[in-house]
């Protein structure tokens, strides 16, 4: 489905415009900057997007990253669920990796005997060390947890995923 993007000269006139479509798309020429509508967000809320020759290019993990930031923070009760979550997931005696691109984070879980640390106390005892504010913890795969926190006052992502296939063993 193609869809017209509303031009407006600026941000003013874009505000004042009336009658509009959940998820309509207005570009403002005054910042060069491209609006989404939303009735239950307040309103026109700006969008990471250029336009290309192909189209229009949205950038999903920015508009994602705008998005997650309007969450609450997890409560003690979501706290507990997705502890829960994350003891229900794991597979035993699997390495795990947490990572976040944007932090460039890596932290690598793997079973011993030689602590008393329980999986799930160990990951979000290291999320506590990036931030106590997490907006979304959600499986993403039988392989993968997605897990939104602030960081400096913006959102920013990490994935815990099985990192069975990136051990390497050796001798030594």
């Amino acid at each position: 489905m193609s869809r017209n993007i509303l031009t407006v000269p600026s941000k003013a006139a874009l505000e004042a415009l009336v009658q509009h479509e959940d998820r309509e798309i207005a570009f403002c020429e005054e910042n060069n900057t491209y609006y989404c509508y939303s009735s239950t967000d307040g309103g026109w809320q700006q969008m990471p997007a250029e336009m290309t020759e192909e189209g229009l290019k949205i950038d999903l993990y920015s508009l994602n990253k705008q998005i997650v930031a309007q969450l609450p923070p997890f409560d003690l009760q979501r706290l507990t669920d997705a502890k829960e979550t994350l003891e229900n997931w794991k597979k035993d005696n699997t390495p795990y990796l947490l990572y976040g691109k944007e932090l460039s984070y890596f932290t690598l879980f793997y079973p011993t005997d030689e602590k008393e640390d329980t999986f799930v106390d160990c990951v979000f005892d290291c999320l506590a060390t990036i931030s106590n504010t997490i907006y979304s913890f959600d499986v993403a795969s039988e392989d993968a947890i997605e897990i939104w926190m602030d960081f400096d006052g913006e959102a920013t992502a990490l994935y815990l995923f099985d990192y069975s296939g990136g051990m390497v063993y050796y001798h030594g």
